[in-house]
């Protein structure tokens, strides 16, 4: 008869144990599917779903969705817990800071992922062009801010774009954006009347130390306001 030591016992039940733990472990995680989509509801192919563990998005994610499919369809496997999620699309596929053209869905959406669950989420990504017209879109009494940039020579201030917040530090996405400023280095603002922080940023989304406040204004009434700004 066949006799296992104690020895060899205590091994195999602590594979046991541990082959158990896997599978609770597996069968825990959560799975997060959906779709990146733009402002026109058209499937984003080769964007990418970035999952943090805390509001801080500007640092590396914890979790990184492969990118989208041809259908904009992505899929995620998580631990439970709480998480912060953006969307983001790059026209050049890689990594690092978001440059002009590139996408992104805005303010990080908090979800709660609980044990063994199946979530639907899906994410619409602008650039600042599209975040301009929806911007615009969206309001009806409006007061044109407009005006160009200039450095204390004189010179057009380029490869910009402004921004108004009623709030001291600007969100990633401003509720109103300029286009990058043209050649001229000349800009435009479509504002609701009140009180607003003007500045400016060289990279869309805006990240921590990269914008710069210009003037506090007070806008009243419709029509057009010029404002001409100095920079460094």
């Amino acid at each position: 008869m066949f006799r296992v030591s104690r020895f060899t016992g205590k091994i195999l039940i602590l594979l046991a144990c541990l082959v158990l733990t896997g599978t609770a472990s597996g069968s825990e995680r959560a799975v997060l599917t959906g779709r990146v989509l733009d402002t026109k509801g058209v499937p984003v192919s080769g964007a990418e779903v970035y999952v943090y563990t805390s509001d801080d998005i500007r640092r590396p994610a914890d979790y990184i969705s492969p990118k989208t499919t041809s259908d904009g369809t992505y899929r995620l496997v998580l631990p439970p817990g709480t998480y912060y999620l953006v969307a983001r699309w790059r026209r050049s596929g890689g990594y690092g800071p978001l440059m002009p053209g590139d996408r992104h869905s805005g303010e990080p959406l908090e979800l709660e992922v609980l044990p063994g669950e199946r979530i639907a989420q899906d994410f619409i990504v602008m650039d600042a062009r599209e975040a301009v017209k929806k911007g615009k879109d969206d309001l009806q009494d409006v007061v044109h801010l407009k005006g160009c940039v200039h450095d204390r020579k004189g010179n057009p201030v380029r490869g910009i774009f402004l921004f108004a917040t009623r709030n001291k530090r600007p969100e990633e996405i401003p509720p109103h954006v300029s286009r990058w400023v043209d050649r001229d280095g000349c800009y435009s603002l479509f504002l609701p009347p009140g009180e607003y922080r003007v500045g400016y940023s060289r990279v869309f989304p805006i990240e921590e130390g990269g914008w710069f406040i210009i003037k506090s204004v007070k806008l009243d009434g419709k029509g057009e306001v010029r404002l001409d700004f100095t920079t460094d």
